[in-house]
């Protein structure tokens, strides 16, 4: 039909335990939607942002569907934060504070750029070793 354009959009890694990510609108006018499922029990996220990257100062995200169980910790003011994301939840991460999540119940959630992804320039850091070192930077 004119003026309606469906495009099957395929999982970023499609063999991913954790569940799926999907890159959506990615390319559009300097911006991209990132749409992610996690299954219940899975654990992801785990890194900090060195703050590279502008979509990751703050990282932003929507809980659609599903609980989140969320962990913070800023190492530059030693403020630690549990807790339990519901449907409706937008979360915004500042860069440098190191996060970790598991899905409670199967998950559904969006994930806000304001740039396109680029494998090539990621700020993101799972290392907690270095994590320490660009506190003491």
């Amino acid at each position: 039909m004119i003026g309606i354009n469906i495009i099957k959009i395929r999982p970023v890694k499609p063999n991913d335990s954790r569940g799926n990510t999907y890159e959506v609108f990615k390319g559009s006018p300097g911006r991209q939607v990132v749409a992610l499922t996690r299954r219940e029990g899975q654990s992801f996220a785990g890194h900090f942002h060195a703050g590279k990257d502008k979509s990751k100062d703050p990282e932003m995200f929507f809980l659609i569907s599903g609980e989140i169980e969320m962990y913070a910790y800023d190492g530059r003011t030693g403020e630690e934060l549990r807790t339990i994301l519901k449907p409706g939840d937008q979360l915004n991460i500042a860069s440098g504070v190191w996060h970790e999540m598991r899905a409670k119940t199967d998950a559904v959630f969006i994930e806000y750029r304001e740039t396109v992804f680029d494998p090539a320039n990621e700020d993101t850091i799972r290392d907690k070793e270095k994590y320490r070192q660009w506190l003491n930077m």
